[in-house]
């Protein structure tokens, strides 16, 4: 029982966690907006610094698996599985197979 209580316990917090980033994240992207809109800047020009922002990482829009403390303690084989099912439908649309 103390078991299930632990790993509930950890899930609650990873789920607290991020959420706590996406709200954070959220909050980061309307500063960004609003900046834009107080000066009057284009459209344009918000979707260029937007798309150039998630390049460099600073807009993510998925967890890493990295931040998922989780996984870190799943066996390899459930890694594996999880890994193909990540990525593919990414491999298959590459054409070198």
């Amino acid at each position: 029982m103390g078991v299930f209580s632990s790993f509930i316990g950890s899930i609650s917090a990873t789920v607290s966690s991020l959420r706590s980033a996406r709200a954070e994240q959220a909050q980061k992207q309307s500063k960004l907006l609003q900046f834009f809109i107080e000066r009057d800047l284009s459209v344009d020009l918000y979707m260029k610094v937007q798309e150039a922002l998630r390049r460099e990482g600073a807009f993510r829009m998925r967890s890493a698996e990295d931040e998922v403390e989780m996984i870190r303690g799943i066996p390899e084989r459930f890694k594996i599985q999880l890994h193909e099912e990540m990525y593919a439908s990414t491999l298959a649309k590459c054409h070198f197979w």
